[in-house]
C-alpha cells in the first residue's frame, strides 16, 4: 500500500466527517484513472473531461468516499457531484462526495464524442460525413455528447430536423472561449429523431447531423 496514501488518509479526521462544513456542489464529467482504499475512506482519481458547474483546481482530481458503500466497480466515465474538502490534508486537488456518500457523488453516464477530424472532413468535404447514429443508453442513465472546440471562441447551435427549416427551433446555443472547452450537449431527455449541430468559429465550422435512437429490446417468449 502506498505510504503517502496511508499517511494522507490518517490525516483525515474521522470525527469531523459528519460535522465538516463544505461548499456548494461541483458537477464534473470525469474518466476514472485509479482507485485506492484503506480503512473507511477510499479515494478515486479522475481525469476531468468537462466542468459542468463550479470550478476545480486541476484537470486531475481525487475524490473521497466511504469504501464500504461500493458494491460494484466504479464506472469508467461518470458525472461527479462533489464538494471541496475543508479539513486538513496533504492530498492535492482533493474533493469528497456529499457526506462521503458514493451514490450521491458518482453517477454512471454515457459520453459520445465527435472528433475534430470528423468535423473538419464535414466542413471541407474532404472526408466522409455520414449522419452519426447514436444509441440511447440504458433507461435512467445520463447521456452527453462531447465536441471539439473551433478556436479562441466557439459558437454552437443545436436544433431538431423539421420538414421546413423555418420551423426548426434552436434547442441549445453554446458560446464559449477556449479556456471553457470542450462544448458538451446533454442528450438525456431528447426524443428519438434527427438533429443538426452547426459550429461557427475561427478554426472550425459547418454543420453535422446525428440520429438518436433507442435500442429495441426483444421480449423473450
Amino acid at each position: 500500500m502506498n505510504f503517502l496514501l496511508l499517511f494522507s488518509i490518517w490525516l483525515l479526521p474521522m470525527n469531523c466527517i459528519a460535522t465538516i462544513v463544505v461548499s456548494d456542489t461541483i458537477i464534473v464529467l470525469g474518466e476514472l484513472i485509479e482507485e485506492k482504499g484503506v480503512s473507511k475512506i477510499y479515494i478515486a482519481t479522475y481525469r476531468v473531461l468537462k466542468v459542468l458547474e463550479g470550478e476545480v483546481s486541476n484537470d486531475t482530481i481525487q475524490i473521497g468516499y466511504y469504501g464500504g458503500q461500493r458494491t460494484t466497480n466504479l464506472p469508467d466515465r461518470a458525472r461527479l457531484n462533489i464538494e471541496v474538502y475543508q479539513g486538513k490534508t496533504i492530498l492535492k486537488d482533493y474533493y469528497i462526495c456529499p457526506n462521503y456518500n458514493l451514490s450521491k457523488g458518482v453517477e454512471k453516464v454515457k459520453i459520445d464524442e465527435v472528433s475534430r477530424a470528423f468535423w473538419l472532413g464535414c466542413e471541407t468535404g474532404e472526408g466522409k460525413c455520414p449522419v452519426m447514429e447514436l444509441t440511447r443508453p440504458v433507461e435512467g442513465e445520463s447521456w452527453y455528447l462531447m465536441m471539439p472546440c473551433g478556436g479562441t471562441q466557439t459558437n454552437i447551435l443545436f436544433y431538431e430536423e423539421r420538414t421546413n427549416l423555418e420551423d426548426s427551433e434552436i434547442m441549445d446555443n453554446i458560446n464559449m472561449y477556449a479556456s471553457e472547452c470542450p462544448p458538451v450537449l446533454d442528450l438525456t431527455e431528447l426524443r428519438d429523431g434527427q438533429y443538426h449541430i452547426a459550429m461557427m468559429s475561427c478554426g472550425l465550422g459547418g454543420t453535422i447531423s446525428m440520429k438518436l435512437d433507442t435500442e429495441k429490446v426483444e421480449l423473450k417468449r
